[in-house]
């Protein structure tokens, strides 16, 4: 994440992002990047969130009207638990989460809403 050129094209969230604990994990990121990989990574990935894992379910059921009003377990289907990004690296299947995210970046794992972010306050 590149602030400065952000901040030149009136854009400056540095500050919200260390407010809410997140430059360690900015500050991880630079350095050395393989933009084919991130890139490719992000064309292949998908989010999978409530309404995915609701089509999943339906999917199943059509293919199978027995499965009608059983559980996602009795389907055969993992419990949804949380959206996940989901992508696979070298054919290796990876989903990232937001409490994977915060634990790696030792931050908070909770929503945050800030009224007045016109007004900087130190």
């Amino acid at each position: 994440m590149d602030f400065e050129s952000l901040k030149r094209n009136v854009c400056d969230i540095a500050y919200f992002m260390s407010f809410q604990n997140w430059m360690p994990y900015f500050n991880m990121l630079n350095g050395q990047s393989y933009t084919k990989l991130v890139k490719d990574l992000w064309e292949r990935s998908e989010v999978y969130g409530e309404e995915a894992a609701r089509r999943e379910e339906i999917q199943k059921v059509n293919e199978n009207k027995k499965l009608k009003g059983k559980t996602r377990a009795k389907i055969g289907l993992s419990e949804f638990k949380e959206t996940e990004i989901r992508f696979a690296i070298m054919g290796i299947r990876v989903a990232l989460t937001e409490c994977i995210n915060s634990k790696a970046i030792n931050a908070r794992s909770q929503g945050m809403f800030m009224v007045d972010t016109s007004k900087k306050s130190d």
